[in-house]
């Protein structure tokens, strides 16, 4: 067949998987990351339409654009005066349960080292690499499961920030330690990325009257992109550093003292989830594609998954304890951990740009995001009938209640005793009279009521109850032919002091 035709049927194919899986997800619950990455093997190790070998060439394009798409979501979705004020627990959370996943993850993969079930020339750092790639969870696979099931949305909003925090901190580890000189390389980056966005957000206002304001920013990005990566600096931070100052716009313009709060608007947002779609069905497909041979790297990754799930409890149950408004919630928060699409990303453009050439690390990382996200699926219903189920003493103190008052008692009538057999047959004791009582006093009787006398009405005046009759309409008789009498016309004399007549 014409490549062309295959490159045309693969997109179709990936597009309507993706599609189904989230009819299927809204249906089963069951996640739509499963079903695409099924179909990426499918199409890779099973039929070999689509091999490793084959898309390996355009993995640093297409990664660097889904990247910058990701980072500009996940900074975007970062709000830093929620984090620092009434969510502050939700970004405590994202730090420890990011902290504790890199570490489990980073001393396993050593521990496999040892073992020889990775390559020899693994080290520390690369072993870090791979637990910063896993350490954020991925909100777009668990949040969308939260509100299907309409948990509380204290929890849903915990884990929401969470997810956001443990993925930005994921950004920023892994690009410092994959690129040399990150302080330096990062703080440029970062401050021209901090520098950019103030700068857009001085005309967010005139882009969003156009239909374009989307393509206008994202063209911006990747041009911020490209110029810091050639000026020496980290692109991910520059996009991270402007995504910030435009998804805290409104709290920026008011901090200025600007007339009109900026923001950037459903429109822009509505547009980036579509594209945000497009790539994250062909990139969790392309994932699929390396859920094949060599198998021990994927086993590997699917035991990580459960050590990532297993690090996250002790941080879980150390934000969520006595006094926490979610503490309710816990199981639920221990089951938001599926790894996703910065995972993903972050973990192609290792095994393409960072460290190119290591054999280990495309199966760690597509095992590891498959495992993780059918561990949720099968723990998350779980959690949620746990938390349904759960004793109101799990939930916290019951408040006390004031004691209700005593009702008043009716006194008990006095009951005389029974009479015994014997007191049939006994002699009878007359009883001696009770005292005579003083006779009271007599009250004088009170006069009796006489109504008031009425004065007879006279007889010409009717009673008072009568209503007057209404007065019979007179009705007259129509006259007859014969009693008509024509009367021969007469002007009309009208004299003064007399009457009007004919």
């Amino acid at each position: 067949m014409d490549p062309v035709a295959v490159f045309l049927l693969s997109a179709a194919g990936i597009l309507l998987v993706g599609a189904l899986g989230e009819l299927v997800f809204r249906r089963t619950g069951f996640p739509d990351v499963l079903w695409l990455m099924l179909g990426g093997f499918c199409l890779g190790p099973w039929l070999g339409v689509a091999t490793p070998s084959a898309l390996d060439p355009a993995v640093p394009y297409f990664a660097s654009l889904a990247l910058a798409v990701v980072v500009f979501e996940t900074g975007s979705r970062c709000r830093i005066a929620e984090l620092a004020g009434p969510h502050r627990r939700a970004a405590v959370l994202g730090i420890l349960a990011f902290a504790s996943s890199v570490l489990a993850v980073a001393a396993v993969a050593m521990l496999a080292v040892t073992m020889h079930w990775l390559p020899a020339d693994w080290d520390w750092r690369r072993a870090l690499l791979l637990g910063a790639i896993l350490g954020g969870a991925s909100s777009t696979v668990f949040l969308p499961a939260l509100l299907r099931a309409r948990v509380d949305l204290k929890a849903a909003s915990v884990a929401s920030l969470e997810s956001a925090t443990g993925e930005t901190l994921a950004i920023v580890a892994a690009c410092a330690l994959a690129v040399p000189g990150p302080v330096r390389a990062f703080g440029s980056a970062l401050a021209i990325g901090i520098i950019a966005g103030l700068v857009w957000l001085l005309f967010l206002k005139t882009v969003r009257a156009t239909n374009h304001a989307y393509s206008i920013t994202l063209g911006l990005l990747l041009c911020l992109s490209v110029g810091v990566e050639r000026a020496g600096g980290v692109p991910a931070m520059a996009v991270l550093g402007a995504a910030l100052v435009l998804g805290n716009a409104p709290a920026i313009s008011r901090g200025l003292k600007l007339n009109d709060v900026l923001d950037l608007g459903e429109d822009v947002r509505g547009y980036h989830s579509q594209l945000a779609f497009l790539i994250k069905a062909f990139f969790f497909v392309f994932l699929g594609t390396r859920l094949g041979p060599p198998w021990g790297p994927v086993a590997i990754g699917a035991g990580l998954a459960v050590v990532a799930l297993a690090a996250r409890r002790p941080a879980v149950a150390l934000v969520t304890g006595e006094g926490s408004p979610v503490a309710a919630s816990r199981p639920v928060l221990n089951a938001c951990m599926p790894r996703g699409l910065g995972a993903g990303v972050l973990g192609a453009l290792a095994w393409s740009r960072w460290v190119p050439g290591d054999p280990a690390l495309p199966g760690l990382v597509a095992g590891c995001v498959f495992a993780s996200v059918a561990l949720f699926a099968v723990v998350f219903p779980l959690s949620t009938r746990a938390v349904e189920t759960a004793p109101s003493s799990a939930i916290g103190p019951a408040p006390a209640v004031a004691a209700p008052s005593p009702l008043p008692v009716a006194p008990s009538p006095v009951v005389p005793p029974p009479v015994m057999a014997e007191d049939l047959w006994a002699t009878p004791v007359p009883t001696p009279p009770p005292p005579p009582r003083p006779a009271p006093a007599p009250v004088p009787p009170a006069p009796a009521w006489v109504p008031p006398a009425i004065p007879p009405r006279p007889p010409s005046m009717a009673p008072l109850t009568a209503r007057p009759a209404a007065p019979k309409p007179v009705v007259s008789a129509p006259a007859r032919p014969e009693e008509i009498i024509a009367v021969a016309p007469a002007d009309p004399d009208i004299k003064p002091g007399s009457g009007f007549r004919w």
